[in-house]
């Protein structure tokens, strides 16, 4: 790891190389990543103004440009950020294929942006994807962007849009782990701040994707489409809550999904399976059900090559609740969840 004094030396050696090669993309890249990642405030100021300058007449040059509006985002003044968010928007309507460009500057719309900005955004991505429709990372940023500054229909017609999405996509956890979380942030009730157990209402979360249909009738022509979607959700799996726990070097995904029946009772999908790389959850790894009033429902161990702890617990009622514990060595994990 280098000293201060080094790394204030790297920069500087750099910086001189750039001064003989101004052309070298590459080096004006190497330049941002050490000033954002090891420079003193000053040193990175001097870069956002640099490279600023550079870019006026680099127009050509998007992997700096994405740099730099990483910079921008993280240590810019507002006159900085501002600046950076015109000129960008201006790049991109000469550049729509581009898409890390177009990642980073949803991210210091989302930070820095006006509320004009900010809605201005939103529709321009909106109608980006819809012509690009296998982009993953301009979609994923999209739907965070989307949940922190967009209107409650301007959500709802999101996750109505990326459910149809998903569903030629099934393997992109990227996009499916933003695409829930704007589904929890749906919620009638607001279950993190409201809820001091930070109980998940299954129930409600499957109410909001029920309600989304009628969005869908405004987005595609075809009904039936609608339908598969939404509407006809007795006897469909609808997954509604997805998270991630490290556990020491691998890390383990919960999923819950509900399965609405005939008689309005709500059926509960509990899975348990490895993640990030990893096909095995870990040996020893217990899932554990219990109910309110702590009985065990239901109790499970991963031996050496476990893929997969499931459980479905059939005919919820109204009020039903269960919690969900993960355990392995001396680590456990707790998550309260209400039918």
């Amino acid at each position: 790891m280098l000293t201060p004094q080094q790394q204030r030396e790297a920069i500087a050696r750099v910086a001189n190389l750039l001064q003989t090669q101004p052309e070298t993309e590459a080096l004006w890249v190497q330049y941002l990543t050490l000033v954002d990642s090891q420079g003193t405030l000053e040193q990175q100021q001097a870069g956002i103004r640099q490279t600023a300058a550079w870019l006026e007449s680099h127009f050509e040059a998007p992997a700096v440009r994405e740099k730099y509006l990483i910079l921008v985002n993280r240590v810019g003044t507002t006159q900085q950020q501002q600046a950076a968010l015109v000129e960008t928007a201006q790049w991109l309507e000469s550049h729509p294929e581009d898409t890390y460009v177009r990642e980073q500057y949803l991210v210091l719309v989302e930070n820095a942006g006006t509320r004009q900005q900010q809605q201005q955004a939103i529709n321009q991505t909106t109608t980006w994807l819809q012509s690009h429709p296998e982009d993953r990372y301009v979609r994923g940023q999209y739907l965070a962007f989307i949940g922190e500054v967009g209107t409650q229909q301007q959500q709802q017609r999101a996750v109505a849009e990326t459910t149809i999405w998903l569903r030629s996509h099934l393997q992109d956890q990227y996009v499916r782990e933003q695409y829930l979380a704007l589904v929890n942030r749906l919620s009638p009730i607001n279950i993190r701040q409201v809820e001091p157990t930070r109980r998940v209402n299954l129930r409600q979360l499957q109410q909001v994707l029920t309600s989304i249909g009628d969005v869908l009738d405004t987005l595609i022509s075809n009904t039936t489409e609608a339908n598969l979607a939404f509407r006809s959700t007795t006897g469909t799996w609808q997954e509604l809550d997805l998270q991630e726990f490290p556990l020491y070097s691998q890390i383990v995904q919960l999923k819950i999904a509900t399965r609405l029946e005939e008689d309005e009772k709500l059926s509960v999908r509990v899975q348990l399976q490895a993640t990030n790389n990893e096909t095995y959850l870990p040996e020893g790894l217990q899932l554990i059900l219990l109910s309110l009033s702590g009985d065990v429902l239901y109790e499970d161990q991963a031996e050496s090559t476990r893929e997969l702890i499931e459980v479905i617990l059939p005919d919820g009622e109204p009020a039903d609740s269960f919690t969900a514990q993960i355990i392995f060595g001396d680590v456990s994990i707790a998550k309260d969840f209400e039918v």
